[in-house]
């Protein structure tokens, strides 16, 4: 294993690839720490003062030598090309032993040795076992010799095993117990095979399991394999290809289940790293050890109910010293009981985490997370605890009686007293409990499951240990009934279900109160394995029943249990309910089972949530509303108005959650309001959401782009994407302002962003650029940019990297429009200049295949060229206003607004309509009269202007720029129209 791996990331040279040093921190008894580890090659055999330096102020206690291979006649071979011992002498290096020598000398951190045997390809095991087989393993035997020899040139405090190639169990066991016999230990290095190591393990006196969890191992859980060895922590070990952020995640996740760690390998890491990747491994295993490992998932509803939670946290003292400790709650809707105190030797403490309610009821509706930092004040080490809280439930945990098995094993279960029966009962797999000693998941230690498919939902698992689920199919009735304690009436229900070995749809029928029942109706209950729709938990682990209690890891998509969610008001199903009877799903297999886990459910008398609107502008005279849905609704009543402030008039009453208003003025703003109805309630109206129909934003919206940021904040630092969500963020100085882009096209007042020209700017996901692409954005300066490339310009919407092939962006080169591609840069300047202080509407249009550039300006084609072809993929963000790099003269002195980019190139009438709608040549203005007293009051929307004439045949000449205007009658007759352009 070992061997392959260098095979990766070393030149194929084989006596390179066998020479390594490993260094590891573990739990071991020779020196009370916990056990991590590092490999070298053949530096190693020549370690210098500078190795040295680095291997002693690394935090690693264990330097493991990979590796000495074991020669047929038992020569000991270092590396594959440094015979160190033979014939029971040691006749390698006479200064080796001093160099090693010296990492052990104070001060250090390094306090054991050990030499690894074996390696990918390795023949040393086959050779021992056929050398024991011949010779023994006594005091005269070449084998005892020889290790006797090297154990006391070098100093060596252990052999590691890591046999991939013989795999002989009973000669690897007797070969451990020469070594034992020596006074040194043995230490295993396992990757697969398990039938192999368990049988080492359990015929050895092992001191110590290093687990390969990187490429042949990659998938090998801790949690599992300390099963394997009967609850023997195991060391897991990574490499550090995977950096410092990805081994930091993967020890953190491995911390309760584990005895240290090591990492892969010692040459290819930075003394500054190396230090990094110990501190990992030992925060890992810190003596001090806090269970369990997460803490609750609260749950409130309607600022007013409010489930206890709580975790009790138990402080232990692994160490052989006393320590303080400290925690720092960084919540206010979090309680810690004590934040402080004294652990002696083996001592514990406990500390409660609980829910603030009086906090809890008074927060927005919404989800929150917050960490409980606990914090070893002695080695300062610190280590947190994750809780979240939804205070958005709408359907809440129901009391039910009638489950009739105990499907969920609590952490403190045995093989002797599992305190649960199987759920897959063929194969004899359970649910367990978070906390569970060798489980590095499991269920919420408080039961509590917030749904993932569905934030308005959450469940109560019933009491770990005890009948928490009504189990139905294969040694269970067909069907069964959940009775409630307290019966009452709901607006919808979710059901909490699974099945094992098979499953489907089920059917249930509600018992009323007043005795009669509902129709028959359908609940999810999958398998639990690979299906992954209405998912409300999921990769929480299993349970092995058996001799031992083995937990299994099986990956963040397995395995699952589903939600089925009830519009009972919909339905006219308002009665109240006394009991649910369950039916199993019919088609399954004989030995197919399935199980409720839990019911939740929303009140009829409890208050619906306000829908979240939103209002997308149509091209002519439609919008289009969208809102989030709120549980227990039976409908959703739409109203409008054209003022801000309302009177809003119902337009509509529909059960869904869109609806588009049509036959509306284009060029006129509407703004709208929804609420939900439910059986006996209604909620409050939406916030007041806008739109204009016929505007430049519902043409654009029209041409499905990939993004859209309007650039109209009023204030803050965030730059809005309307299309995805794909906001970005404002830097340097800039201003928020009105004056936007002229036309009918554009609401009044049109809010923009002015950049100052020496820092401002705004970040933005690129988001295009893998094939073709288009960029339409409106400009409005009198500055000069710099030349007489795009990247030496004064940035508009750029995305250029120092020497990068595969970059893009356009800039203002001189008084002109400069659109960059690549490197070497070609860029395609246009034919007009742009800096006349007006509103320009520029568009770019590149095609990966052809390589053609197009600059279009005010919905024309100004002028064209042929670059480089590829995708586009350099910049991972865009920078508006500014050159990507920020350089002190690529600031843009101006305006940019409402920039629009596309994933294809848009056509020539593509973009001249976006420029005509934004002008207001796609539709006729409405000219709205009013009397007003004696005299006539007249509006419209955009810039146009008012034109009148005494006949309606013309002369037209202007009258009035801006609306509105009160007009003075003083003639027979006069007529108005507006000019759009």
């Amino acid at each position: 294993m070992f061997k392959s791996l260098f095979q990766k990331t070393l030149p194929t040279n084989f006596n390179l690839l066998l020479s390594t040093l490993a260094l590891m921190i573990f739990n071991l008894p020779a020196t009370g720490a916990p056990p991590v580890a590092v490999f070298g090659r053949e530096d190693f055999f020549t370690l210098n003062a500078s190795q040295t330096s680095k291997l002693k102020n690394s935090g690693f206690n264990t330097a493991i030598l990979f590796v000495v291979d074991v020669e047929a006649n038992g020569d000991l071979n270092y590396n594959g090309d440094h015979l160190i011992v033979q014939n029971g002498v040691y006749i390698g290096d006479p200064a080796w032993p001093t160099r090693l020598a010296a990492l052990k000398v104070p001060p250090t951190s390094i306090n054991r040795l050990e030499v690894c045997t074996g390696g990918a390809g390795a023949r040393s095991w086959v050779n021992i076992k056929n050398l024991i087989a011949t010779n023994g393993t006594g005091p005269t035997s070449i084998l005892y010799k020889n290790f006797l020899a090297l154990k006391n040139a070098i100093h060596m405090d252990a052999i590691c095993n890591d046999d991939e190639v013989a795999y002989d169990a009973p000669s690897a066991a007797t070969f451990n117990q020469m070594i034992t016999g020596m006074g040194m230990k043995n230490t295993l290095c396992p990757y697969n095979n398990v039938s192999y190591w368990q049988s080492v393990f359990n015929n050895s006196e092992i001191d110590a399991v290093y687990l390969q969890c990187y490429d042949g191992g990659a998938f090998n859980n801790p949690a599992t394999w300390n099963g394997y060895f009967g609850g023997f922590k195991v060391a897991p070990g990574d490499w550090s290809n995977d950096g410092l952020t990805t081994v930091a995640q993967k020890f953190e996740a491995w911390s309760p289940v584990i005895s240290g760690g090591f990492i892969w390998q010692f040459e290819f890491i930075s003394a500054s790293d190396l230090a990094k990747f110990a501190a990992i491994i030992n925060k890992a295993v810190d003596p001090l050890v806090v269970t369990p490992a997460a803490g609750f998932s609260g749950i409130a509803a309607y600022n007013e109910r409010v489930f206890p939670a709580n975790t009790v946290f138990t402080l232990t003292n692994a160490s052989d010293t006393s320590l303080s400790w400290s925690v720092i709650n960084t919540s206010s809707w979090l309680n810690v009981s004590i934040s402080q105190g004294t652990l002696a030797v083996g001592s514990t403490s406990s500390v409660t985490v609980s829910l603030n309610t009086t906090v809890v009821t008074n927060l927005a509706l919404g989800n929150y997370t917050a960490n409980v930092i606990f914090s070893n004040r002695t080695s300062k080490v610190t280590v947190k605890r994750g809780f979240t809280l939804n205070t958005d439930v709408a359907n809440w945990p129901i009391e039910l009686s009638g489950y009739n098995a105990a499907l969920l094993a609590p952490n403190t279960a045995t093989a002797a007293q599992p305190q649960a029966t199987g759920f897959d009962i063929k194969n004899s797999y359970c649910f367990y409990q978070g906390g569970f000693p060798g489980g590095s998941r499991g269920l919420p230690f408080d039961g509590i499951i917030a749904s993932k498919v569905d934030p308005a939902t959450a469940f109560q698992l019933g009491p770990y240990g005890a009948p928490d689920a009504l189990l139905l199919g294969y040694n269970s009735p067909a069907s069964g009934t959940l009775t409630l304690l307290n019966p009452q009436s709901f607006n919808s229900l979710a059901i909490l279900a699974s099945s094992a070995n098979g499953g489907g749809s089920g059917t249930l029928v509600l018992n009323f109160t007043n005795g009669t029942q509902s129709q028959a109706l359908n609940f999810n209950a999958p398998d639990w394995f690979f299906v992954p729709d209405n998912v409300a938990a999921q990769g929480f682990g299993r349970l092995k029943l058996g001799a031992t209690l083995t937990a299994e890891d099986n990956g963040d998509s397995n395995p699952n249990l589903y939600q089925t969610t009830i519009n009972l008001a919909s339905l006219g199903l308002t009665q109240a309910i006394a009991s649910i009877t369950f039916f199993k799903p019919s088609d399954s297999g004989a030995q197919q089972n399935t199980a409720v886990f839990a019911v939740s459910g929303m009140p009829s008398d409890a208050p619906l949530r306000t829908p979240m609107l939103t209002a997308v502008p149509g091209t002519n005279g439609t919008v289009r509303l969208e809102w989030s849905s709120s549980a227990g609704a039976i409908r959703y009543r739409i109203k409008r108005s054209e003022s801000s402030s309302g009177p809003f008039v119902e337009i509509g009453s529909i059960s869904g959650t869109s609806f588009t208003d049509t036959n509306l003025a284009n060029g006129s703003t509407y703004y709208y309001v929804v609420s939900a109805e439910g059986a006996g309630s209604e909620s409050e109206d939406s916030i007041p959401a806008n739109a204009m129909p016929g505007s430049y934003r519902g043409w654009v919206f029209g041409e499905n782009p990939v993004a859209y940021w309007p650039l109209d904040e009023t204030a803050g630092a965030t730059a809005l994407e309307i299309v995805q969500g794909s906001n970005g963020f404002y830097g340097g100085t800039y201003l928020f302002t009105t004056g936007g882009a002229a036309g009918a096209g554009f609401g009044i007042p049109h809010r923009i962003v002015n950049f100052n020209g020496s820092s401002g700017y705004a970040q933005v996901p690129r988001l295009i650029g893998q094939t073709d692409f288009t960029m339409v954005f409106w400009l409005r300066t009198t500055a000069t940019g710099g030349g007489p490339d795009w990247y030496g310009g004064r940035g508009l919407v750029d995305g250029e990297m120092p020497g990068a092939v595969n970059d893009f962006g356009v800039a203002l080169v001189g008084s002109k429009v400069g659109f960059g591609i690549g490197n070497p840069d070609l860029t395609l300047s246009s034919v007009k200049s742009v800096n006349n202080g007006a509103w320009r509407q520029i568009a770019v249009t590149r095609s990966s295949s052809s390589g053609a550039m197009k600059i279009y300006i005010d919905g024309t084609l100004d002028n064209s060229a042929t670059g480089p072809t590829g995708a586009r993929t350099t910049p991972t963000s865009l920078r508006i206003g500014s050159i990507q790099t920020g350089t002190a003269n690529g600031f843009l002195s101006g305006s940019i607004s409402d920039v629009a980019v596309f994933d294809r190139v848009l056509t020539a009438d593509q973009i001249a309509t976006l420029y005509s709608a934004a002008t207001g040549l796609f539709y006729d203005v409405t000219l709205t009269n009013q009397l007003v007293g004696a005299n006539l009051k007249l509006s419209w929307p955009g810039n146009g202007k008012l034109l009148e004439s005494t006949n309606i045949a013309g002369p037209w000449k202007t009258n009035f720029t801006a609306s509105p205007v009160l007009i003075v009658p003083s003639e027979f007759q006069k007529f108005y129209r507006i000019q759009t352009r």
